[in-house]
């Protein structure tokens, strides 16, 4: 007689515990179907996995090196585009490009903030000496082009 009661509370013990396992997996393949994933995709064969980014072919901007000298190491410079009147800050410095002066000049103002951040620095410079290379304030710039109302340049840290 007191084989029955053993019985039934060990046959409704695995009863309970079934039941909570099977909805514990309805749910997570509820969860698996139906909702967002977190990014990651599981490819079936490895011919449908996307290709890796190759770093290797990346450079920075060819044509100047840093003034160490040091194989390899080439800071990567910036290009910029100033519209007239703008301020823009580049650097620890504010730039303003002006337009062009009287014939192939291009004029910006600066200020360093740094130095002092209420005197703007008024710079005049010929545009084929710019092509090469040229300071205003603390950076060096190298320009690209120059019109009426915008000054492309490269800014080299």
């Amino acid at each position: 007689m007191e084989d029955e009661p053993k019985k039934t509370n060990l046959l409704s013990l695995i009863i309970i515990v079934a039941s909570i396992v099977g909805t514990m997996a309805f749910l997570g393949y509820l969860s698996i179907r139906f909702l967002p994933s977190n990014g990651t995709t599981v490819y079936a064969n490895a011919s449908q996995t996307p290709p890796k980014p190759d770093f290797s072919t990346e450079r920075p901007q060819a044509g100047w090196s840093d003034d160490t000298g040091a194989p390899g190491h080439q800071p990567v410079k910036t290009k910029y585009v100033l519209h007239k009147d703008i301020q823009k800050q580049i650097g620890r410095s504010l730039v303003t490009y002006r337009g062009k002066g009287h014939g192939e000049k291009i004029k910006i103002d600066v200020v360093v903030l740094d130095l002092d951040p209420d005197f703007t620095y008024k710079n005049t410079i010929d545009i084929s000496r710019a092509k090469q290379s040229f300071r205003a304030g603390d950076e060096r710039f190298e320009l690209i082009s120059a019109g009426s109302l915008r000054l492309r340049v490269w800014h080299h840290p």
